[in-house]
C-alpha cells in the first residue's frame, strides 16, 4: 500500500554530500552525488558533521535547489543533504507519468488535467517506450502541461499553456498563437530551412527580430547574398558591430531621397583602401573626401584624410582654386602647410628659408617671416590709450624683458631698466622703467666699468647738470688741492691702447691723457684721499671662463663678468680698472690754475708799484 509522509528508504531521491573549503553560507550546484535538486524544500534533511540542523532556523530552502543562511563553514566541514519523494493515496487521478503496457481503448470521454476530449482515439503504445504513437481527436484537446508528439499532428485548434516540444515538422494551416511561447529547432520557409538550433534568432512577440550575431565566419549574422555569391554582412564581435563589404572591390553605398529623387549620401569606395565620398560627385562644391582625393579632386573643394593626392599622407582642405590648407609632408599647391615634422608654414612650402610674404612657426622654436613691402611683423594692443607690453621676454617662466607702447611712444627694458622712445613730437630717448610705466631721472647708466663703450659719436657735447639749487659745500680750492692739481697738470702724456696696437698695430692712434694710478699718487703726496674725488673712478668685477651656446646651437668660450662676488661662480677671477672723468679733473686743473694766475697777478702788482 501507499505511504504517507517521508521514507526512509522508499521515500529517498538523492543523498549529497559537501566537504568545505572554508567560510561558504551557501550551497547548490554540483556536489558529491550529482547536482542538488529539489522541487519542494520542505522535504530536504541537511546535517553538519553528523548533526541535523533545524530548518528555518539554521538553514532555508527559499532559493530553488540551494540550501542558504547556514552560518559561514569551516574548512572541511562535512555537510549531508538529504532529498524525499512526497506520496499520496491513489484517488484516481494520475498526475504524474503513467504507463500502460497493452492498449488503451477509450469510447468515452477522457478527462485529462480538466481538459474534455470528445471522441478521442488513441492509438497503441510504443512497446519499447511505452509513448503513444496516435492522437485522433474530433474535438477539442487543452493541455495544461507538456504534449510531446514525436510525429504528425494534425488538429485543427490547438490550445497550448505550457511549452510545445516537436522532434519533427509542425505544419500549421492557420494561425499560431503561443502565450508562453514557442521553441523550434528550425523554420522553412519556401523549401529553404532556417536553422534556429543555435538559439541566435528571436522572433520577438513586440514585432521586434532579434539577431544574437557572433563572430564573422561561424554562420551567424545577416548575409546579403545574391545567388552563391555573398556582398556583405552584419554581425557583432565581441562588443563591437560590423558591417562589411565581402565582395572584391565592391562599394559600400549609403543612399538618402531628396525630394522623391534618390541620391548617394556616403560612398565607401574598396578599390581605393580607406577611400569615402560625402555628397558624392567628382566635380560637385562641398564633396568632402577621406582617403585620397585620387579623381574626386577635380575642381571641386575637397576635405581630404589619409593619403592625398595619393602622395601625401595628411590632412588636407582644398578650395576651389586649387590652394590647400595642408597637415602633411610638403607638396607644391599647399599655401598652408603643417609638416609632417610639425612646422607650420604659410606661403612657402620649404622649411628654414626666408621666402616673399611668408611666415613659418619651426618645430626648434622659432619664427620666420618676410615681407618686402612693409612691416613683417604687426602687433596691437587695441586702443590708442592702451598702455603695455606687446612682446614680453622670457627666461625658462621668469619674465626677464618687455617692448610695449605708452600712448604714441615705444619703450623697451628689463625690471625696472628701460629707454622710452618719443619720436611723436620730442624727437628724444629717455631713461624708463617698463615696471611702473614711468621715465627715472638719475638713475640708469650707460655701461659698466667691465662692459665699455668704444666711443660715443655726438653733435653736441653732453649737458651737465650744474643748477646751484642742486649742490652744497660750494668752496675755493684749498692750498693742497692746489698743490695736487699743479702736480696733476705735469702728468698729461701721449700713449697708445694696448687692445688697438694688436687689432691695427703701427696704425694705432695716438691719445693723449693722465694715468689714473699716477694721479692716485699725486693726491695721496697731498695728503688728499682720490677716491673721495668724482674724477677719480675705480671699478671692480669678477669674470670667469663659461661656455656659451649661441642662438644656431654653436658652442664658444667667453669670459663672463659678474659686478658682485655674491654672483660669481667659485674660482672667479677679481679684475679692477682705475678710471678718469676728464671734464671733472679738467676743471679741477683749471681751478687750481686760475687761482694760481691770480694770486701770480697780485704778486706782479706789487711789485711793479714798489718799482714805480
Amino acid at each position: 500500500m501507499a505511504y504517507l509522509g517521508r521514507s526512509p528508504s522508499q521515500g529517498v531521491r538523492n543523498r549529497y554530500y559537501k566537504t568545505a573549503s572554508g567560510g561558504e553560507t551557501s550551497i547548490s550546484g554540483a556536489l558529491t552525488g550529482g547536482t542538488l535538486t529539489f522541487t519542494d524544500g520542505n522535504y530536504v534533511d541537511v546535517n553538519l558533521n553528523g548533526l541535523t540542523l533545524v530548518a528555518g532556523t539554521d538553514y532555508n530552502t527559499s532559493t530553488a535547489n540551494t540550501i542558504s543562511g547556514l552560518s559561514a563553514l569551516t574548512a572541511n566541514d562535512v555537510v549531508e543533504i538529504v532529498v524525499y519523494d512526497v506520496f499520496s493515496v491513489f484517488s484516481g487521478n494520475v498526475n504524474s507519468d503513467f504507463s500502460i503496457g497493452g492498449n488503451l481503448s477509450v469510447t468515452g470521454t477522457v478527462d485529462i488535467n480538466g481538459g474534455a476530449v470528445d471522441g478521442t482515439t488513441i492509438g497503441a503504445a510504443s512497446a519499447s517506450t511505452g509513448a503513444f504513437t496516435t492522437i485522433s481527436a474530433s474535438g477539442n484537446v487543452d493541455f495544461n502541461g507538456d504534449l510531446d508528439v514525436d510525429g504528425t499532428t494534425n488538429l485543427d485548434v490547438v490550445d497550448i499553456d505550457g511549452a510545445v516540444d516537436m522532434a519533427t515538422t509542425l505544419a500549421v494551416g492557420g494561425v499560431v498563437t503561443a502565450n508562453a511561447g514557442v521553441v523550434v529547432d528550425n523554420i522553412t520557409i519556401d523549401g529553404t530551412e532556417i536553422d534556429l538550433s543555435s538559439g541566435n534568432l528571436t522572433l520577438d512577440v513586440a514585432g521586434q527580430i532579434i539577431l544574437d550575431a557572433d563572430t564573422q565566419g561561424s554562420g551567424n549574422g545577416v548575409l546579403l547574398k545574391d545567388g552563391g555569391t555573398l556582398y556583405g554582412s552584419i554581425f557583432r564581435s565581441g562588443s563591437d558591430l560590423h558591417i562589411k563589404s565581402e565582395a572584391s572591390d565592391e562599394d559600400m553605398i549609403f543612399m538618402g531621397n531628396d525630394g522623391g529623387s534618390e541620391i548617394t549620401a556616403l560612398t565607401f569606395d574598396m578599390s581605393e583602401a580607406g577611400f569615402a565620398t560625402f555628397n558624392a560627385g567628382a566635380t560637385i562644391p562641398g564633396v568632402i573626401n577621406v582617403g585620397s582625393v585620387g579623381a574626386s579632386g577635380g575642381t571641386a573643394g575637397t576635405i581630404a584624410f589619409g593619403g592625398v593626392g595619393g602622395s601625401i599622407d595628411g590632412f588636407r582642405i582644398r578650395n576651389t582654386e586649387g590652394n590647400y590648407i595642408e597637415l602633411s609632408s610638403v607638396s607644391s599647391g599647399s599655401k598652408v602647410v603643417m609638416s609632417n615634422v610639425g612646422n607650420f608654414l604659410v606661403g612657402k612650402t620649404t622649411s628654414g628659408s626666408f621666402d616673399q610674404g611668408s611666415v613659418e612657426l619651426n618645430n626648434t622654436g622659432y619664427v620666420m617671416c618676410q615681407r618686402d613691402d612693409g612691416a613683417a611683423l604687426f602687433l596691437s594692443r587695441g586702443g590708442t590709450t592702451s598702455t603695455g607690453a606687446q612682446i614680453a621676454l622670457y627666461n625658462g617662466n621668469t619674465q626677464q624683458g618687455t617692448l610695449g607702447n605708452k600712448v604714441n611712444t615705444m619703450y623697451i627694458g628689463s625690471f625696472d631698466t628701460g629707454l622710452i622712445f618719443q619720436g611723436y613730437f620730442d624727437n628724444c630717448v629717455i631713461p624708463f622703467s617698463p615696471d611702473d610705466q614711468n621715465i627715472r631721472d638719475n638713475a640708469i647708466k650707460l655701461g659698466y666699468g667691465s662692459s665699455r663703450f668704444a666711443e660715443l659719436f655726438m653733435v653736441n657735447t653732453t649737458i651737465n647738470t650744474s643748477d646751484e639749487t642742486e649742490k652744497q659745500d660750494i668752496a675755493a680750492l684749498t692750498s693742497a688741492e692746489m698743490t695736487a692739481a699743479k702736480s696733476i697738470s705735469a702728468l698729461f702724456k701721449t700713449y697708445k691702447w694696448k687692445d688697438a696696437v694688436a687689432a691695427k698695430g703701427d696704425a694705432a692712434r695716438i691719445h693723449t691723457g693722465v694715468i689714473a694710478q699716477e694721479v692716485q699718487a699725486a693726491m695721496s703726496a697731498a695728503g688728499l684721499d682720490a677716491t673721495k674725488y668724482a674724477f677719480w673712478c675705480s671699478d671692480t668685477w669678477w669674470e670667469a671662463k663659461e661656455t656659451i651656446t649661441k642662438e644656431n646651437g654653436e658652442k664658444h668660450t667667453a669670459i663672463v663678468p659678474y659686478q658682485t662676488a655674491e654672483d660669481a661662480p667659485e674660482g672667479a677671477t677679481k679684475r679692477t680698472r682705475l678710471g678718469i672723468r676728464y671734464p671733472e679733473l679738467l676743471a679741477f686743473i683749471n681751478a687750481a690754475t686760475e687761482q694760481r694766475l691770480t694770486d701770480i697777478e697780485t704778486r706782479l702788482a706789487a711789485l711793479e708799484s714798489k718799482v714805480s
